[in-house]
């Protein structure tokens, strides 16, 4: 609080949002970590599946017998399934790290850099609400939980306008008062 009354403020609000930044950055990292121990857990699931085609697929790569081509073939066209042997180099191959998308961590990350926050401070407005509540009968709830409202609507109508007034005043270059 007494940083934002002083000279100081400029300075602590680019300390604020560096650290804002590194911790963002950091969530990042981890974020992609735990995808991909999800995607290296999947893969390890896929390759118990298919390791028993590693023989057949093996047989097939270094003798090529000329029906195997055919009866591959006839019976992808007769089933509509895939070759075994495709499913299983696709799961030797390609490495998880390929497999966890940038995009998707990232809005994980977001998502969870902002949501978590209100999570906690929506929890304890429903603990501060909802516990004198329990107590009343349900004649005096409604009047109750009309009067907290009315409550919490002025308080957070004040806040916004005291933040707004805030950076309307460093907007101009002055710190505020």
């Amino acid at each position: 609080m007494a940083v934002t009354h002083t000279q100081l403020w400029p300075l602590g609000s680019k300390v604020l949002f560096r650290i804002f930044c590194v911790s963002f950055l950091i969530s990042i990292m981890f974020n992609w970590l735990e995808l991909y121990e999800v995607q290296l857990a999947e893969h390890g699931r896929k390759m118990a599946s298919v390791r028993d085609f590693l023989a057949q697929c093996m047989r097939g790569s270094q003798a090529a017998e000329c029906g195997d081509g055919l009866r591959g073939c006839i019976r992808f066209m007769c089933t509509h399934r895939d070759d075994l042997c495709r499913e299983y180099f696709e799961v030797v191959y390609i490495d998880p790290i390929v497999s966890v998308p940038p995009t998707k961590v990232i809005s994980i990350t977001i998502v969870s850099f902002l949501m978590l926050p209100l999570i906690c401070l929506l929890k304890g407005m429903d603990y501060f609400i909802l516990t004198p509540l329990k107590d009343l009968p349900a004649v005096l709830q409604i009047p109750a939980s009309l009067a907290v409202d009315l409550i919490l609507l002025i308080v957070v109508y004040w806040s916004a306008k005291a933040a707004c007034s805030a950076v309307l005043l460093l907007y101009r270059g002055r710190p505020p008062q």
